[in-house]
């Protein structure tokens, strides 16, 4: 998955492909990325999901700290 992101943050999602991201991983074949992900599609789905798994972790702590009631202004 790192591979991939690396890979899509840096060429574009247009022009990642999956031997770019095997190369990018270490892996000697596109074999294990197809075995996982039936097409770009679904590998750019796990992407995205991956990315807002990581996002949550980040704010997560933030948003159970905050003392504001819901609905009222903090500033």
């Amino acid at each position: 998955m790192a591979a991939a992101i690396a890979t899509i943050a840096e060429v574009g999602l247009h022009r990642a492909t999956f031997a770019l991201i095997a190369e990018r991983a270490g892996l000697s074949s596109t074999r294990l990325i197809s075995y996982h992900f039936a097409g770009k599609d679904d590998l750019l789905e796990a992407v995205v999901t991956e990315a807002f798994r990581v996002a949550a972790e980040v704010i997560d702590p933030y948003v159970v700290a905050e003392s504001t009631r819901p609905g009222s202004c903090a500033g």
